[in-house]
C-alpha cells in the first residue's frame, strides 16, 4: 500500500486531466514538481571523506525559528586556521611506529619453485617452498572513522630457480601484487565560535518562506522527497516510498540539567503551498539516548491536511534523556520520487521551563518582502524613470504575529522600511500601525508604510540597478527573539518585467493540440521587446521536445488577446528547455521569417505573451504560488479566452530593448546578420551552401519533427550529400565564429 504512494499521486493527476478532455470547461492544470529548483546545484557539502568535522556540544536554551540559517554550512577549506591536513597510511608495522615504506604485497601465499634434472628433460622433479608471511596492520580507509585490522602479507611474486637442466637453467619471477601501499590526505575540521550558532547538522530539510501558510514566524524546515541537493531521493521510482529527510540537532549539553523541568516544542503544518501527504506519510520526532546509544520514537502526525500550525510540547521525562549528548531529529516517511509529502515546522524550542510556558513573547514578520513597485516584482530600469511615483507603491503593507498570549506594543515611527543600494542608504520611511500600536494576541496585523515622496533614486545608474529593500520592526520587550524582526528584498531593475517572485511551487500548463497561453502585461508608453524569457520547470513528463510558437497579442478592447502582433514561423518553433540554474530562466529572442534573431516587436498599453503548443502535452511552466496574478493569465482551447482559476503567478517575463544589450553580447543592428542560402532547392543528391562569411561554421540539420539529422563544420562553398536524407522539408541551423546564427530550409525530393 504504501509503495503505491507516488503512483496515486500521479494515476489521480492523470485522471485528472482524462476526464477533462471530457469537461470542456476545464483545460489547464497545476502538477507537482519533481525536484526543488531552489536547491539545484545549491549546496555544496565536503562531508565526502575528505573533510571530517568534529562537532561542538551545544547549550540550552536551543531555539530556532527558521528565519535565519542555522544549518552547518561544512565550508571548511584547506589552509583555515582550525583545519588540520593528516595524512593516513594503508599499512602499518605491528606497532604502530611508522607505515611500511612504499611496496607491494602480495595478500596469499607465494612461493620459491625449485627444479631439478636428472638424464633426461622429462624426468623433471620440483620442489615448492612458501615464502613466510609478514604481520602489518592493515587500515581500511575507503570511511572515516577508519578501521585496521592486522594481517598476514607475503612477497609479490613467485620465483623459478634450476641449475641443472639440460635444456638450460631457469631462473625466472612472476610478480604477482594485489596490494600495494597507499595513502589518503583527510582534513580534520576543529569547531569555532562561529559554530555555537549552528544546532542542525545534516541540510536534508529545506529552509524557506515560500511553502507554509500562515506561519509563526518568517521561514520554516521543509520536509519533502527531496534529497538535500533538491532531487528525489529515488529517481525514476515512481514506487519509493521510505524515510526521506532528516533534521538533527547537535550533541546538547543536558547533564546538568537533570533537576529541571525541560521541553521542546515546536509548531507544524502539513501541505501549506505543497503536495498533501497521504494518511500512511508522517512526520516524525525521535530523541538520542547516549546511554542506550540509540534513538527512541517520541512522536509522529498522520498526514492529513492542515490549514494552520498545530502546536507540540514534548516533556523530557526520563532521566536518560539528560546525559551530555542528547540529540533529537524530526524525519518523514513519504514518497521519494518527486518534491511531495510537505511537511512544515518552525519555532523550535528546547528549554528548562514549566508546562505553561508554552506562550512564546515575540512578535514576527510572517512573510517575506516584495519590493515597492506597483504589480511588479521587477521592470525595466528605464520604464521606471519614465514615472516612478506612479510605478512605485502608495503604501507597502507587511505582515506580524504576535506569537504572545498578551497584546504587545510596536514602536511606531522607530522602525522602518529603508533601501539601499551597494550598501549606501538611499531612502527610509517609518511605519503605521493604524488606530492602535497594539498587535492582540495570537493575531496577526498588517503594518503599513505610507511613501509619501518615496521613490527608488533614478540617479544611482543609467542603466540597471539592483537595490536592498528591507523592513523592520522593533517592539518594547528587550527579549524577543529578535531575528524574525528583518526581512529583505533585492528589487533587481533591469530589462524585463516579472510578476513572480523568481521560486516555482508548481507547474502550470494546458493541454490540446493548437492550445494558447496568453499572459497579460501593461506598458505606460510604446516599447519594443527583444525577447521573452520563461522557466520551465521538471515536472510528471520530459516535454523538451514538444514544439510552441511564441506568440504577442495586443488586446481587444476588452482585456483579453486580440490581433496577433508577432508569432514565430511555424518552422521554427521553439521548445521548452529546462535550465541548468535554480529556478533558472531561458531567453527566448524573436525571430523573423527565416529563423534569424533580432526581431523586435513594439507594443503599447495592455499586451500580451504567450504561446501556441503544437502537441496536446502540458508543458509545465513554473509557477509561483505565492504572488496571485490568475486575473491576468488566459487559455485558449477552442473559440474564446478563459481566465486561469489556478492562483499565483506563471514565470514567463517580456525582456524590452535597453542599454543592457550591447553588454549581453544582444545584437543592437538587426541587419548584422549571417545570411545563408543553398542550392538547388529542392535536391536530391547534394546541396552547396552559400554564406556571406568566410569563417568555418558549425552546422546542424533538423527534420520537420526536430530529429537531429546530421551535424559538423563546414564552409560557404562546399557542398553536403543529402542522398541518404528521406524525401521531405529539413532545417539547417548554422553559427560562425562570432556567435552570428541563421537557419535555412531545404527539401529532399
Amino acid at each position: 500500500m504504501m509503495a503505491n504512494n507516488t503512483m496515486m499521486k500521479l494515476t489521480a493527476i492523470l485522471l485528472f486531466v482524462l476526464s477533462a478532455g471530457i469537461v470542456s470547461a476545464q483545460h489547464e492544470v497545476l502538477n507537482d514538481l519533481i525536484t526543488n529548483e531552489s536547491l539545484i546545484k545549491n549546496q555544496k557539502r565536503n562531508v565526502d571523506g575528505t573533510f571530517i568535522y568534529y562537532e561542538d556540544t551545544i547549550d540550552l536554551p536551543i531555539r530556532d525559528d527558521f528565519s535565519t540559517n542555522k544549518f552547518v554550512p561544512y565550508d571548511a577549506q584547506p589552509g583555515d586556521a582550525n583545519v588540520l591536513d593528516s595524512v593516513q597510511y594503508l599499512l602499518w608495522d605491528t606497532g604502530l611506529t611508522a607505515p611500511i615504506p612504499l611496496d607491494s604485497f602480495a595478500t596469499d601465499t607465494t612461493f620459491l619453485y625449485q627444479y631439478d634434472t636428472l638424464s633426461t628433460a622429462d624426468s623433471v622433479v620440483s620442489t615448492r617452498t612458501a615464502f613466510s608471511p609478514t604481520q602489518y596492520v592493515l587500515y581500511d580507509v575507503s570511511e572515516y572513522p577508519f578501521t585496521a585490522n592486522i594481517v598476514d602479507l607475503w612477497p609479490p611474486y613467485n620465483v623459478h630457480d634450476s641449475s641443472a637442466m639440460i635444456t638450460g637453467d631457469v631462473n625466472d619471477t612472476t610478480w604477482i601484487p594485489d596490494l600495494w601501499q597507499d595513502s589518503v590526505t583527510i582534513y580534520l575540521v576543529s569547531p569555532t565560535a562561529r559554530d555555537t550558532n549552528f544546532i542542525w547538522v545534516d541540510n536534508y530539510a529545506y529552509r524557506n518562506s515560500r511553502y507554509p501558510i500562515d506561519p509563526p514566524t518568517v521561514g520554516v524546515a521543509t520536509f519533502d522527497g527531496l534529497d538535500e541537493n533538491g532531487y528525489p531521493y529515488s529517481f525514476g521510482n515512481v514506487n519509493a516510498y521510505e524515510i526521506a529527510d532528516y533534521l538533527t540537532s547537535k550533541p546538547i549539553s543536558m547533564a546538568s540539567h537533570i533537576s529541571t523541568t525541560t521541553y521542546l516544542s515546536f509548531f507544524y503544518q502539513s501541505t501549506g503551498l505543497g503536495n498533501e501527504p497521504e494518511g500512511q506519510d508522517s512526520l516524525t520526532l525521535e530523541f538520542w539516548v547516549p546511554d542506550s546509544n540509540a534513538w527512541q520514537y517520541v512522536w509522529s502526525t498522520p498526514g492529513v491536511p492542515l490549514d494552520t500550525f498545530e502546536y507540540v510540547q514534548i516533556e523530557l521525562n526520563q532521566n536518560a534523556y539528560f546525559a551530555d549528548g542528547f540529540r533529537f531529529r524530526f524525519k518523514n516517511y513519504a514518497s521519494t520520487s518527486g518534491n511531495l509529502d510537505h511537511w512544515h515546522i518552525d519555532y523550535v524550542y528546547l528549554n528548562d521551563r514549566p508546562a505553561s510556558d508554552s506562550i512564546f513573547a515575540d512578535v514576527a514578520f510572517q512573510y517575506e518582502s516584495y519590493g515597492v513597485l506597483n504589480d511588479y516584482t521587477a521592470m525595466p530600469w528605464k520604464h521606471y524613470k519614465w514615472d516612478p511615483d506612479f510605478y512605485t507603491v502608495d503604501t507597502s503593507f507587511m505582515t506580524v504575529y504576535n506569537n504572545n498570549n498578551v497584546a504587545e506594543d510596536l514602536f511606531a515611527g522607530v522602525a522602518h522600511m529603508y533601501t539601499k543600494y551597494q550598501n549606501a542608504l538611499t531612502d527610509s520611511v517609518a511605519y503605521v500601525t493604524g488606530a492602535t500600536n497594539n498587535v492582540n494576541a495570537m493575531e496577526s496585523k498588517e503594518i503599513f508604510y505610507p511613501e509619501a515622496g518615496f521613490i527608488l533614486d533614478t540617479a544611482v545608474n543609467d542603466t540597471m540597478a539592483i537595490f536592498d529593500i528591507c523592513h523592520t520592526i522593533e517592539t518594547d520587550d528587550p527579549y524577543f527573539f529578535g531575528y524574525n524582526d528583518t526581512v529583505r528584498f533585492e528589487q533587481v531593475m533591469s530589462n524585463y518585467y516579472a510578476y513572480d517572485d523568481g521560486t516555482a511551487e508548481a507547474a502550470y500548463g494546458i493541454y490540446g493540440s493548437g492550445a494558447q497561453f496568453a499572459y497579460q502585461f501593461e506598458i505606460a508608453q510604446p516599447d519594443s521587446i527583444r525577447s521573452i524569457m520563461i522557466h520551465w520547470a521538471p515536472s510528471a513528463n520530459d516535454v523538451s521536445q514538444n514544439l510552441l510558437r511564441l506568440t504577442i497579442w495586443e488586446d481587444d478592447g476588452s482585456g483579453k488577446p486580440g490581433n496577433i502582433l508577432y508569432q514565430t514561423d511555424g518552422l521554427f518553433g521553439e521548445s521548452p528547455i529546462y535550465s541548468n540554474k535554480a529556478n533558472g530562466f531561458v531567453e527566448y529572442f524573436l525571430k523573423d521569417g527565416n529563423g534569424n534573431e533580432g526581431v523586435r516587436i513594439e507594443v503599447s498599453g495592455t499586451y500580451y505573451i504567450g504561446w501556441v503548443q503544437t502537441d496536446p502535452d502540458v508543458l509545465n511552466i513554473g509557477f509561483d504560488r505565492n504572488l496571485i496574478n490568475n486575473d491576468r493569465v488566459f487559455y485558449n482551447v477552442g473559440a474564446f479566452w478563459t481566465t486561469s482559476s489556478y492562483e499565483g503567478s506563471p514565470m514567463m517575463r517580456p525582456v524590452f530593448v535597453s542599454q543592457l544589450d550591447g553588454f549581453l553580447g544582444v545584437p543592437t543592428d538587426p541587419t548584422e546578420k549571417l545570411e545563408a542560402i543553398v542550392y538547388p532547392n529542392p535536391s536530391n543528391a547534394s546541396i552547396t551552401l552559400d554564406v556571406n562569411t568566410y569563417d568555418n561554421l558549425q552546422y546542424q540539420v533538423l527534420s520537420i519533427t526536430g530529429a537531429l539529422i546530421d551535424q559538423g563544420n563546414i564552409q560557404s562553398g562546399n557542398s553536403l550529400n543529402i542522398s541518404d536524407y528521406s524525401n521531405g522539408l529539413y532545417f539547417m541551423n548554422l553559427i560562425d565564429d562570432s556567435g552570428r546564427r541563421t537557419t535555412i530550409k531545404f527539401l529532399k525530393n
